[in-house]
């Protein structure tokens, strides 16, 4: 399955990340750089496969344009506290993945 997770680089996104590994996903990050202050996300080769992590800031106009036309089968969402936000991440992934 291919896995998108918004907000892949802490807390609950670390651990989904973790979970969609471990069963084989290979799993696709959108998190904010590391500029301001996020922590990238990945595994260690003695840990197994290294995430795809695309950077952007989803409360920019282009923060999602990293994306480009890309499909997912499912989308993991990690932050409801702007639900601005997440309703635009819906508009821009709607009919790209599955599962949201």
């Amino acid at each position: 399955m291919r896995v998108l997770i918004l907000g892949g680089g802490d807390f609950v996104g670390r651990a989904l990340v973790d979970a969609a590994l471990d069963n084989g996903h290979d799993v696709t990050t959108l998190t904010r750089s590391t500029p301001t202050g996020r922590t990238p996300v990945g595994r260690t080769p003695s840990r197994g496969p290294v995430v795809e992590t695309l950077y952007g800031d989803r409360t920019t106009p282009d923060g999602l344009a990293v994306l480009g036309r890309r499909e997912w089968d499912a989308v993991f969402d990690t932050w409801a506290r702007a639900p601005l936000v997440v309703q635009a991440s819906v508009s821009v992934l709607a009919g790209r993945a599955a599962y949201y």
